[in-house]
C-alpha cells in the first residue's frame, strides 16, 4: 500500500481551516498523514484550541513569513509518503474513499499526477462532460468523466513524491498567492514524460473566495483594494509566460490576461478611468518585477 501525505498550506483561515481538517478525519485509508503548514501570524483562540486537540493526528509546521509556494515545498519536505496530496485550507472532503480514488491511478507507472474533482460551493455533484476541450488556459475540474489533462490545481492534486522532486518542486519565484505556479509545475512534470489524470471520484467541495488565504476574491474587484493583489498577479503571469513561451505565443497569452483583468469593458464600467490607471500601474510594476526575476534566474 502506498503511503499518502496530505499537505494543507494555510494562511489567515479560522473556521474554514477547522472544517477542512475535520473533513479529513472521515477518510478511510490505512496509511496516511496530514501536514499543516501554517503561515498565520495569530489565530483566534478557538482555532488554536482546535489545532491543539489535533496535535496527535497532524504534523504542524509554522512558516513565519507567508509565501504560498514555499509552504507547499515545506510540506513536501516534511512528508514521508510515497504520494503527496495537496489540498487547500477551505475545502470539504465528500467521500471517505478520497485517498483510494487518487491512489488507484498510480498502478499505472506512466501516471505522475492525479487531479481530483473540485466542486464549487453551490454544486452538489460533477457536471456532465459534453466534449468540452480542456486547455491549460481554460481548464475545468468539475466534470464527471475520467480523462488525461494538461494541468491541475493544488486544491486537489496528488503527485508521486519522486516525480515531484525530479520535476524540481514548485518554483518559489511565484510569490503571494502563487498564481500559475501549478501550471508551471505540471508543464515540467509532463516534460519528464509523465501523464496527469483527472479522477472525478476523488471529490471535494471548494469554498472559493472566503476570508483569508490568497484573497482570490480580489481578482473580481475593480477597486483600489485590489492594487497590491494585481501587482503580484501580473508578476506571476509574466514570469510564467517568460519561462514557457516566446514571440507570438507570449504576446497572445499576455493579451488574454490583459483583456481578462485590465482592458475589460465590464470592469471599466464598474471602476471607470481610475480603474484603468491603478490596474495599469499594477501591470507595469508586475511586469518590471517579473523581468528582473526572470533575468536573475535565466
Amino acid at each position: 500500500m502506498l503511503k499518502v501525505s496530505i499537505i494543507v498550506p494555510t494562511y489567515n483561515r479560522e473556521e474554514r481551516l477547522c472544517d477542512t481538517l475535520m473533513s479529513l478525519q472521515k477518510i478511510d485509508y490505512q496509511d496516511f498523514e496530514v501536514i499543516v503548514v501554517d503561515q498565520t501570524k495569530h489565530h483566534k483562540r478557538e482555532t488554536e484550541d482546535f489545532l491543539k486537540k489535533l496535535k496527535n493526528k497532524i504534523k504542524y509546521f509554522k512558516l513565519e513569513k507567508p509565501h504560498y509556494t514555499k509552504a507547499l515545498n515545506a510540506g513536501a519536505e516534511m512528508a514521508t509518503g510515497d504520494i503527496l496530496l495537496f489540498i487547500d485550507d477551505d475545502v470539504e472532503i465528500l467521500t471517505k474513499d478520497f485517498i483510494k480514488y487518487h491512489v488507484r491511478n498510480y498502478a499505472d507507472k506512466s501516471i505522475g499526477g492525479v487531479c481530483g474533482c473540485i466542486l464549487h460551493q453551490n454544486e452538489e455533484k460533477p457536471l456532465p462532460y459534453r466534449g468540452e476541450k480542456f486547455t491549460w488556459i481554460k481548464p475545468f475540474f468539475n466534470r464527471d468523466k475520467k480523462m488525461e489533462i494538461e494541468v491541475a490545481p493544488c486544491a486537489n492534486f496528488s503527485v508521486r513524491k519522486e516525480v515531484f522532486e525530479s520535476a524540481g518542486k514548485f518554483d518559489e519565484k511565484f510569490e503571494a498567492g502563487g498564481f500559475l505556479h501549478e501550471i508551471d509545475f505540471c508543464f515540467r512534470l509532463k516534460k519528464l514524460g509523465f501523464k496527469i489524470i483527472y479522477e472525478p471520484k476523488a471529490i471535494l467541495r471548494h469554498f472559493y473566495g472566503t476570508e483569508g488565504g490568497a484573497q482570490n476574491k480580489l481578482r473580481l474587484s475593480a477597486g483600489i483594494e485590489s492594487f497590491k493583489y494585481f501587482v503580484y498577479f501580473f508578476q506571476n503571469v509574466i514570469y510564467f509566460l517568460l519561462k514557457h513561451f516566446k514571440g507570438f505565443s507570449f504576446l497572445k497569452y499576455l493579451w488574454h490576461y490583459l483583456r481578462e483583468y485590465w482592458l475589460n469593458r465590464p470592469l471599466f464600467m464598474r471602476g471607470g478611468f481610475f480603474f484603468l490607471f491603478h490596474r495599469g500601474y499594477s501591470f507595469i510594476l508586475g511586469f518590471l518585477r517579473a523581468v528582473k526575476k526572470y533575468r536573475l534566474t535565466y
